[in-house]
This record gives C-alpha cells, structure tokens and sequence, in this order.
C-alpha cells in the first residue's frame, strides 16, 4: 500500500452535481452522494438510489455512475486508487442499485488493505433497516445458507455456494391493505451478491418491491406504495488508522419514509418502532435494541 501511495492526504468537500456531470454519471440523478464521515485516509459517503457502484467490468447504462462521479471530485493523478478497478476504485463493499445508505472507501492504498483486512476478520459492522412481507417470528435470528452467484446477476441458495450469514431482529408487525409486514434491523457477516434478498426470500419474506425475489404479481401491488426495494444500509462501523472504532450513520431517506407511513401497525411496540424510523430517531447500533422485548436500551 505504501509503495503506491504517493499523494499528501487532504480533506474534501463533496460539490454539488454540475447539470454537464449528469450526461456523464447517468441520468436521472435528482440528488448527489454526500459524505458522511470525512477521515484522512478513508471516508462513509451516502448512496441515493438508482445510483450504481460501478466499475470497468460492471457499469450499465442507464444509471448514475457512483465511481464518475468521484472521480471528478477527487482528480485521479492526485488520487490515482479511484482509477485503479483492481481494488474497486477503493470502494470496499457495493449496494444494489435501487437500495440506499452507506458506502465505505479508502482514498489510499494502504488504507483499503487496511480495510479489506477488517473486511475479512469481521471488523467492520455492516447494518440495514428493511421492510419484507409477511410477520416474521421475533424467535428468527439468523440464516446460514451458502449463497452460489449465478449469471445475469442472480444469485441462489445452494450446496456450491459460499458460507453466508444473515441475521435479524424483528422491530415491528404491520398490514398494507390487509397484507402482513415486517420492519427489520438485519446485520450481514459476509457480503455475497443480493445476500438480505435472497435470504429473506429464502425463509419466506421476501423484500418489498424486490423485483429479482418476488413474484410479478406482488411487485405490481408493490409499486402502489414503495418506490423501490425497501432496503436501507443505515450504519457502518470500522476501525480508523489509528486502530480507533468509528461509526457512521443514515437515517431513512423520504422516498422510504413516505412508505413507511403506509404501514399500520399490528401492536403499540410496533407502533413505537415505526414511529421512531419515520422520525429519525431509529437509527441506533445492533446492540442497543433489545430482541426479546422490542425495547431501545
């Protein structure tokens, strides 16, 4: 990492999306990412949906380009990691293109090996708020199932997969029109492709408006409510340079909120932990929410 690095470490300053720079990130791009913790090698950035973290190998036309966009940010000859697809242009995990939240990256070598390490030791906390279909049990904590990633960016519950661990935390029951809902923490200990998606439809709950997992007919009744798969990665925790834990953190941004508030809960804890998530005020660590009673510590 050293020998590649060679540029002196600044900080900076996310600016607003140019009307030229959408003709070259993609187009409908109503809103730009944010930075969300600024450190001095390595950085938490926000994605908006219908953004796509992109590389040589994997950009698609048609969606706003994550990794362009960057690189106009930050000029390549001075932070030549965000050239380099080798290591992801520094980026250490990917979202789907319709979800939203947080991204981690390192603006140097170093410290993307750095982070890659933390990747694979389980240092770096990856947690999400979900909605799926159908009231599952507060008894369900976790799926271990190998995930096998098949062409046209599939993915299925295989013996030829790789080990994969999903776990869960039930924070409320709701009804949409007399159909059965769940609101979920979940909490990922790998990151293979679609990995909450397929596991949740692998025990029987599918995402909402996840149009990969979903029966056709469930997704049309989706789209009266949901703008898209409601699937948001609101915390991320990792370690800085100096061996320091750090956290960042996103709320709910409105296009989910304003589905949530289609919601109606099944009993008044239900009632309290969407009321908290559409506010704002849901966004807490793992540990601080108390499975067993549904209550914040």
């Amino acid at each position: 990492g050293r020998r590649l690095d060679r540029n002196a470490h600044v900080r900076m300053e996310m600016a607003p999306l140019a009307p030229a720079a959408y003709e070259q990130v993609g187009h409908d791009c109503p809103e730009g990412p944010a930075v969300v913790l600024d450190l001095v090698d390595r950085f938490v950035i926000s994605k908006p949906p219908n953004w796509q973290c992109d590389d040589v190998h994997t950009a698609r036309r048609g969606f706003c380009s994550l990794s362009t966009y960057m690189a106009g940010q930050l000029p390549r000859r001075r932070w030549s990691i965000f050239d380099d697809p080798r290591v992801r242009r520094g980026y250490l995990h990917r979202l789907d293109v319709p979800s939203s939240g947080l991204l981690l990256a390192a603006r140097d070598y170093l410290a993307f090996y750095d982070l890659q390490l933390q990747m694979h030791t389980g240092c770096i906390q990856r947690e999400y708020v979900v909605v799926c279909h159908g009231w599952m049990p507060a008894t369900r904590i976790e799926v271990d199932a190998p995930i096998f990633a098949r062409a046209q960016l599939t993915s299925e519950v295989s013996s030829r997969g790789k080990p994969s661990l999903t776990r869960f935390k039930v924070l409320a029951h709701a009804l949409r029109n007399g159909t059965a809902c769940s609101l979920l923490l979940v909490q990922i200990a790998t990151g293979r492709n679609h990995q909450i998606r397929l596991h949740s439809a692998h025990i029987g709950v599918p995402l909402v408006f996840d149009t990969r997992y979903l029966a056709k007919p469930t997704v049309r009744e989706d789209t009266a409510w949901s703008p898209r798969n409601f699937l948001h990665r609101y915390r991320l925790g990792f370690l800085d340079d100096a061996g320091s834990r750090r956290e960042a953190t996103a709320a709910l941004p409105s296009d989910l909120v304003s589905a949530m508030l289609e919601l109606q809960p099944r009993d008044t804890a239900s009632a309290e932990a969407l009321r908290r998530w559409a506010a704002g005020q849901g966004v807490k660590a793992w540990d601080a929410y108390n499975l067993s009673g549904r209550q914040w510590h």
